[in-house]
């Protein structure tokens, strides 16, 4: 049941955090402030959004929603890699990454295919995917800013683009995957994710709950490798010219 009081009152506080970020100087007060208020109201609308979808439960309807989050997931992991990515290479990667599970998940029976089961299961992996996305581009973007006197010399030495740059889209990637490995390796033992929670709130078995817990923290984690391969393969082009010189 819905109580704005429990939600006034952790507003409060995220209020004050705001106020200490801002008085320590740090300008993500500002990104904090102005997500906090889009949350609440991107929530709301979804919630009407998701309460009609499921109504219909049309899997053609889905395909339309689960665009629009691959989409709207692009532009934000474009925006958080400041320039640095290609809004066709983020989108490219994350829809790729996020097909390529969603569909055979779905196919094979491990989703249901129920508008309730699979788009918030779907959610889950394009926002990690985003995450990963937007963490290696720009992590490449400085281990090619770093390394750009190594890889000049071993162009000059006659070595192509992709062994030249193989050991930068490995460390980018590496890096990348450090948020989504850490919370793999800690889950259960340092948190409940929220699916596992919110079925155990609702009176589920515990045992399903874990089962369900555990696909989809593998889903995501597959999700993310993928997205953040194909992230740093498709921007890698963009630092040479077609003479495959180093350009930045």
């Amino acid at each position: 049941m819905f109580e704005p009081y429990r939600l006034i009152v952790v507003l409060f506080y995220l209020a004050i955090t705001v106020l200490v970020l801002r008085h320590m100087k740090i300008r993500a007060y500002l990104d904090a402030a102005w997500g906090a208020a889009r949350a609440v109201l991107q929530l709301l609308i979804m919630g009407a959004v998701l309460m009609a979808v499921f109504k219909v439960n049309s899997r053609i309807l889905d395909g339309l929603v689960l665009f629009g989050m691959v989409t709207a997931a692009s532009v934000t992991a474009a925006r958080r890699s400041k320039g640095t990515a290609e809004l066709l290479v983020v989108f490219s990667s994350i829809f790729t990454a996020s097909a390529a599970v969603i569909i055979p998940m779905a196919t094979l029976g491990v989703f249901d295919r129920v508008s309730s089961f699979l788009i918030p299961m779907a959610g889950m992996i394009i926002g990690n995917a985003m995450n990963t996305t937007a963490l290696s581009i720009e992590r490449l973007h400085r281990e090619v800013e770093m390394n750009r006197l190594e890889i000049e010399a071993l162009l000059s030495l006659g070595i192509d683009v992709e062994h030249t740059t193989e050991m930068v889209l490995k460390n980018s990637i590496s890096a990348a995957l450090i948020p989504i490995l850490n919370s793999m390796k800690t889950t259960g033992l340092v948190h409940i994710p929220g699916l596992m929670t919110g079925m155990l709130m609702s009176g589920a078995d515990p045992v399903f709950a874990a089962e369900m817990q555990a696909i989809i923290i593998y889903l995501i984690f597959i999700g993310a490798v993928l997205s953040s391969i194909i992230a740093t393969r498709l921007q890698r082009k963009s630092y040479f010219t077609p003479y495959e010189a180093l350009k930045l």
